[in-house]
């Protein structure tokens, strides 16, 4: 996971992305409900892992077709186990893509 983690970031560093860098964004940001503070049954948390982990992979499936329709190859093919078929960036490819509420993209 962290590999994969990892190869976003330096992606989305690439696309011109901003990361948000506070805690208190990131609660924001989130995407899964983040547990309360306590202790909990083995199974509750292994329950409450699974939902976070289908939360994320639902995120990372939305943003990799979200760079697919943008024609961004990089990304496509990252997310992917078979190479681009086309060696030609499209001018689609070239666009910024539209702003997600995780980052905020400006102009380098």
């Amino acid at each position: 996971v962290r590999g994969h983690v990892h190869d976003i970031g330096e992606r989305l560093d690439g696309l011109g992305g901003v990361p948000a860098a506070s805690f208190s964004k990131l609660a924001e940001l989130c995407c899964f409900e983040p547990e309360a503070d306590g202790i909990y049954r083995c199974r509750q948390m292994i329950e409450n892992n699974l939902a976070a982990e289908q939360a994320i992979i639902a995120v990372l499936r939305r943003l990799t077709a979200q760079a697919e329709s943008l024609g961004d190859l990089g990304t496509t093919w990252r997310g992917s186990c078979t190479p681009p078929i086309t060696s030609t960036v499209s001018s689609t490819a070239r666009r910024k893509p539209p702003i997600h509420s995780a980052f905020q993209y400006e102009a380098r």
